[in-house]
C-alpha cells in the first residue's frame, strides 16, 4: 500500500511543479479532479481487493491442500496399516510359527501337502476378500519356495529374491516396493508389493516371508477421486522418488516425476510452496508423509487454476470500474459544467464591466455560493450605478452652476469697465477744474491792476461758470451712474455668493456620495480578500473562485481610485471656490469703498455747483460791486482755494476709485478664470462618468 502511494505521489508532485496546472482552464482542472476523485479510489479498492482476494485463496487453497495431503496421507496409512496388521497376523500365528519352524530346522515331516493347504487356508482367510485391491498374498518357506504353486507364474524368481532380502534386512519390519505383475510376468500390471520377514518369537530367527502384491490401479482410482482443482496432479514417491501411483495415466508407476519437485520437497521446511516447472509454469506444491512408510504423497496445483477465481473477480472488477468510470466522467462533466458556466458568465460581465458597461447583471440560477456571488455582484453593480447616476447628476449641475459664475464673472467685468470710464470722465472733469482754479488765481492776482476791466472780463467769467456749471452736472450724472453700477455689482456679488453657497453645498453632497463609494469599494475589496483566502483554504477544486476574488478586487481598486480622483476634483473645487467666495467678498468692500468715495465726490460736486451759483449771483452784482470789488478779492482768494482744495480732494478719490475699479477688474478677471476652470472640470469629471453605461 506505501508503495502504491509512493508511486502515485510522484507523478502528482511532478504535476504540480511543472506549472502545468496554472495553464489549464478551470473547467478542465475541474473535470480531472472529480474523475480522479471517483476513478483514482475505485481503482486502488478494485486492485487491493483482487490482490487481497487472490492472496486470500492461495492461502485458502494451500491450507487446504495440505489438510487433503495430510487426510489422504493418513487413509492410505490406516489402509496400508490393514495389510500390514494382516501380514503380522499371518507371521505371529502358531500355524506359520510351527510349520515353518519346523521346516527351518529340517523336520521333513512338516513338509506335507496338508501343512500347505493350513497355511494357504490361513492366508486365504485374511486376504481373499480383498480382492478388489490386492493382486495375490503368498507365504514362502526357510526354502524361499512359494507355498501356492500358481504363484511363481506371477512373480518372477529374480523379483522375488530381491523382496526377500529387503524384508530379511528389516529384521520383520514391513518394506514396500514396486513390481510388475501378471499372466505375463513381472513387467504386466502395475502393484506395490508389502514383504514381510516371518521371524520367530524366541530368538528372531527369520523362517519364511510374506508377499502382498496391492493394485497400484487401486490407488489410482482412490487418488483420482481426489479434487483438488483442474489441472492437478496427486501422486505417491518412494524414497528414491519414484511414482508408485497417482491421479493421472501421465504419471508413469515407477517413474520418477519430471522436473526438479522431488529435490525442492526435500528442501522444503514447510508443507506447501511454490514450483516452477522447467517451462515456466508455476504451481502450489504440498506433500505429506505417509505413516509408516518413506511414501511422500504430493500434490501439484497450477496457479492459473488458482487465479481463475481471482481473474474471475479481476474482470467484474474492470467492468464495474468502467461502469463507475463512466459515470464518474457524466456526473464530473455535469459538475463542471454546473460550476464553469456561471463562472464564465460572470468573468464576461466583468469584462463588460471593465469596459464601463454597469448594465450586464449576471443571471444564475443555482442556489450555492456562486448564486450568491453572483446576487452580491448584481447588487454591487446596482450601487455602482445609482452611484454613477447621481455623481452625473450633480456633474451636470456643477456645470450650469460654474457656467452662472462665469456669466456673473463676464457682467462683472463689464461694469467694472464701465466704472473705469466713469471715474475716467470724472478725472478728466477735476483736472479741468483745478486748471480752471489756478486760473482764477492767476486773474485774482491781476484783478488789483485789472479792475477796470472787470465787466469785460466777468463775461468771461460768467462763461466759465457755466462750463463749469455744466462739467459739474455732467460729473454728477457720472456719479449717479456710478453709483447705480456699484449698487448693481453689489448685487451681482451676493448673487454670486449665494451661487458659490449653493455650489458648496452640492459639493458636499458629492462629496456625501463618494465617501458612500469608497465605503462600498472597501467592503468589495474586503470581500475579494475573504473571497481569495477561502480559495486558498479549498486548495486545487477552490482555485476556480480565485480569478472570481481577484477580478472583483480588480473592479473595487478602479472604483477606488476612480473615488480618490473624484475626492480630488472635489477639493479642487472647493479651493476654487473658496477663492471665488474670498474674491467675491473682496470685491464687494472695494465698491463699497468705491460707493463711498462716489458719495463723497458728490458732496464735493454740490459743493461746486452752489460756490458757481454764487459765483453767478456776483456776476450780476459785479456792476454794481465794482467798487467793492478789491473788498471781495479777499474773499474770492479764499473761495478759489476751497475750489482748489476741494478739487484736490476730488482728484484724491477719483484716483481710489480709479484703483478700487482697477482691482475689481482684476478680481473679476480672476473671478471668471476659476468660473471657467471650474466649468471645466465639471465637464472632465462629465465625461469620465460618461464612460459608465447604466
Amino acid at each position: 500500500m506505501d508503495n502504491l502511494i509512493k508511486k502515485v505521489q510522484r507523478p502528482l508532485f511532478k504535476l504540480v511543479n511543472s506549472g502545468l496546472l496554472g495553464r489549464m482552464r478551470i473547467r478542465k482542472k475541474l473535470f480531472i479532479s472529480l474523475f480522479s476523485l471517483c476513478l483514482i479510489p475505485l481503482t486502488t479498492v478494485g486492485y487491493l481487493s483482487y490482490s487481497q482476494s487472490s492472496e486470500a485463496i492461495q492461502s485458502q487453497i494451500s491450507t487446504y491442500s495440505v489438510q487433503v495431503m495430510d487426510q489422504a496421507s493418513s487413509n492410505m496409512a490406516i489402509q496400508l496399516d490393514h495389510l500390514n496388521s494382516y501380514a503380522t497376523e499371518i507371521a505371529f500365528s502358531d500355524d506359520v510359527q510351527t510349520i515353518l519352524g519346523k521346516r527351518s530346522k529340517g523336520d521333513r515331516a512338516y513338509l506335507g501337502s496338508e501343512y500347505d493347504a493350513r497355511l494357504l487356508e490361513l492366508i486365504n482367510a485374511k486376504y481373499s476378500n480383498l480382492t478388489d485391491f490386492v493382486t495375490d498374498a503368498e507365504l514362502l518357506g526357510p526354502d524361499k519356495q512359494m507355498i501356492k504353486p500358481e504363484g511363481s507364474q506371477l512373480w518372477e524368481e529374480k523379483e522375488v529374491a530381491g523382496l526377500v532380502s529387503s524384508a530379511s534386512e528389516k529384521k520383520g519390519n514391513t518394506t514396500w516396493s514396486a513390481g510388475h505383475l501378471g499372466s505375463q510376468g513381472v513387467f504386466n500390471d502395475p502393484n506395490l508389493v508389502l514383504s514381510k520377514a516371518v521371524m520367530t518369537k524366541g530368538d528372531s530367527k527369520q523362517i519364511g516371508t510374506i508377499l502382498v502384491a496391492v493394485k497400484e490401479a487401486y490407488f489410482r482410482s482412490w487418488l483420482s477421486k481426489i479434487d483438488l482443482g483442474k489441472g492437478s496432479d496427486i501422486f505417491i514417491v518412494n524414497a528414491e522418488g519414484n511414482i508408485l501411483s497417482g491421479n493421472k495415466d501421465t504419471l508413469k508407476f515407477n517413474e520418477r516425476y519430471p522436473g526438479t519437485l522431488i529435490e525442492e520437497v526435500g528442501k522444503q521446511k514447510t508443507q506447501a510452496f511454490q514450483w516452477e516447472r522447467d517451462d515456466g509454469k508455476r504451481y502450489l506444491a504440498a506433500f505429506s508423509q505417509v505413516k509408516g512408510t518413506d511414501w511422500l504423497m504430493i500434490t501439484t496445483i497450477p496457479y492459473s487454476y488458482l487465479n481463475e477465481a481471482a481473474n474471475r473477480l479481476s474482470l467484474l472488477i474492470i467492468i464495474l470500474i468502467t461502469v463507475c468510470g463512466l459515470l464518474a466522467f457524466a456526473i464530473s462533466l455535469a459538475i463542471t459544467k454546473n460550476i464553469t458556466v456561471p463562472i464564465n458568465r460572470l468573468i464576461a460581465s466583468m469584462l463588460l464591466a471593465k469596459e464601463g458597461d454597469l448594465t450586464a447583471e449576471v443571471k444564475i440560477r443555482n442556489h450555492d455560493e456562486l448564486g450568491d456571488m453572483a446576487q452580491m455582484y448584481n447588487g454591487m453593480l446596482k450601487s455602482i450605478r445609482q452611484l454613477v447616476f447621481r455623481v452625473a447628476e450633480h456633474t451636470g449641475e456643477v456645470a450650469v452652476h460654474a457656467r452662472n459664475l462665469a456669466n456673473g464673472s463676464r457682467v462683472l467685468h463689464e461694469s467694472s469697465a464701465q466704472n473705469s470710464t466713469a471715474i475716467m470722465h470724472i478725472a478728466e472733469g477735476t483736472s479741468g477744474q483745478a486748471e480752471e482754479a489756478s486760473l482764477s488765481v492767476v486773474r485774482m492776482q491781476d484783478l488789483s491792476d485789472c479792475i477796470n476791466r472787470v465787466v469785460t472780463d466777468m463775461e468771461l467769467i460768467s462763461a466759465q461758470v457755466d462750463d463749469t456749471r455744466t462739467k459739474s452736472l455732467e460729473s454728477s450724472a457720472v456719479m449717479a451712474l456710478l453709483n447705480e453700477k456699484g449698487i448693481e455689482t453689489i448685487q451681482m456679488s451676493e448673487v454670486i455668493i449665494e451661487n458659490v453657497k449653493s455650489l458648496n453645498t452640492e459639493i458636499h453632497q458629492i462629496e456625501k456620495v463618494t465617501k458612500l463609494i469608497a465605503s462600498i469599494s472597501g467592503q468589495t475589496h474586503i470581500l475579494a480578500l475573504n473571497a481569495s483566502i477561502e480559495a486558498a483554504r479549498a486548495g486545487a477544486a477552490g482555485k476556480s473562485f480565485a480569478v472570481v476574488a481577484n477580478e472583483v478586487k480588480a473592479l473595487a481598486d478602479q472604483t477606488q481610485n476612480l473615488s480618490k480622483l473624484i475626492v480630488e476634483a472635489i477639493q479642487t473645487i472647493q479651493g476654487a471656490a473658496r477663492i471665488t467666495l474670498s474674491s467675491t467678498d473682496a470685491s464687494r468692500e472695494k465698491i463699497h469703498e468705491q460707493m463711498n468715495a462716489i458719495q463723497k465726490t458728490d458732496l464735493v460736486l454740490q459743493g461746486v455747483l452752489q460756490s458757481l451759483d454764487e459765483i453767478s449771483k456776483l456776476k450780476s452784482n459785479t456792476v454794481r460791486a465794482a467798487e467793492s470789488m478789491l473788498v471781495m478779492r479777499d474773499e474770492t482768494f479764499s473761495s478759489i482755494a476751497k475750489i482748489s482744495a476741494i478739487s484736490q480732494e476730488a482728484a484724491a478719490f477719483v484716483e481710489q476709485v480709479g484703483a478700487g475699479s482697477d482691482e475689481q477688474k482684476a478680481s473679476a478677471e480672476e473671478f471668471s478664470r476659476l468660473s471657467n476652470g471650474l466649468h471645466g472640470m465639471a465637464q472632465e469629471l462629465s465625461k469620465e462618468i460618461s464612460v459608465f453605461k447604466v
